[in-house]
This record gives structure tokens, sequence and C-alpha cells, in this order.
């Protein structure tokens, strides 16, 4: 059986006042395309989702959408 693991995206984060929300993107495309090519049977995000714990609508869409990929993955 083959896991992929993911945590601690921290979706929301700024940074100096600035917001992370183009690097997310970026690295959460990667995940999923890194995903795909090792083609899991299971996948495993084991926490820390959101910087805050009551993040904006745009943080929970998409995290939303990317675990909906990562969901079609595995």
């Amino acid at each position: 059986m083959k896991i992929f693991h993911t945590s601690d995206w921290h979706l929301g984060r700024l940074t100096y006042g600035v917001s992370r929300r183009p690097d997310h993107e970026a690295v959460l495309d990667e995940i999923c395309a890194q995903a795909a090519d090792f083609r899991p049977h299971l996948i495993l995000h084991s926490g820390d989702l959101f910087e805050t714990p009551r993040p904006g609508v745009e943080d929970m869409q998409l995290a939303q959408d990317t675990l909906r990929r990562l969901a079609e993955l595995a």
C-alpha cells in the first residue's frame, strides 16, 4: 500500500502583513502533481490546514478544492 502524507498548510498565513496566498496556491498545485505522479492508495492530511481557528472563506474554498483534487487521486 502506498501512502501520501501532507500536513501543515497553514492557509491564511500572513508574513509581515503580506498574504502567502500565491505561495499556498503554487505549493498546493505542486502537492497535487506529486500525488498524481506517486499514485497512492491513501492520502493522509494530518492537520494544520489553516493558520487561524476562523479561516476566511477564500482559504476554506482553497482547502476544499485541493482536498477534493487529492481525493480524486487515491
